[in-house]
Parts: structure tokens; C-alpha cells; sequence
């Protein structure tokens, strides 16, 4: 499958052990992404896993997933809005320059 997103993730630890699932909140959450309040009764996605020897868990809401599975298909958690920035930057950086663009 070919891919044309610009979010290139140093992974350097894939997971060994990784579930995800999109549960519905019954407490007050932090999404893992833009910071904001996942609320209860909202669905949210959440990651656990075992990243180089520790397990970890990140909880997302269901816009920043959006977004992400939209514009990235590669990715650190807790680094999509960094990630974005970047890619938005170089598209409308003054230093671009339309040959570079490919061609469609």
C-alpha cells in the first residue's frame, strides 16, 4: 500500500505487546495528543502496551484519532500535534518551491 503522508515517526521500539480498543469513558480522561478533557459517556481510543521493556498506556480522543489516521500512518503518541506542525510548515513554507510538488 502506498502512502503519501509526511509524518515520518522515528520508531525506534515498535511494541511487543500492543491492544488497542475504543471503550466509552466513565471518569474524566486526558487525551494523549492536544491535551483536551475526554468527558464521560465519550468514546476515546486506548492503547496499552509494551514499548523497549515498559508498558505504557495512551488514551486518545476521537477527533486527534481522526486526524491521525487521516493525515499520518506513521506516528509517536503524545506527538501528533508536533508532527503536524512540521508537515504544515513545509507545506506552506515561502522556501518551497513548485517543482519540488509532485506531479499528479
Amino acid at each position: 500500500m502506498y502512502c503519501a503522508c509526511s509524518c515520518d515517526a522515528d520508531i525506534d521500539y515498535p511494541p511487543t505487546i500492543c491492544t488497542v480498543t475504543n471503550p466509552k469513558a466513565r471518569v474524566e480522561h486526558q487525551c494523549c495528543e492536544c491535551g483536551e478533557t475526554i468527558q464521560p459517556g465519550q468514546h476515546y481510543e486506548r492503547t496499552e502496551g509494551l514499548w523497549d521493556g515498559r508498558w505504557d498506556t495512551f488514551k486518545t480522543c476521537a477527533p486527534c484519532v481522526e486526524i491521525r489516521d487521516t493525515y499520518c500512518c506513521s506516528y509517536n503518541y503524545g506527538e501528533l500535534c508536533e508532527v503536524l506542525r512540521d508537515v504544515s510548515a513545509g507545506i506552506v513554507s515561502p522556501h518551497a518551491s513548485h517543482s519540488d510538488s509532485p506531479v499528479t
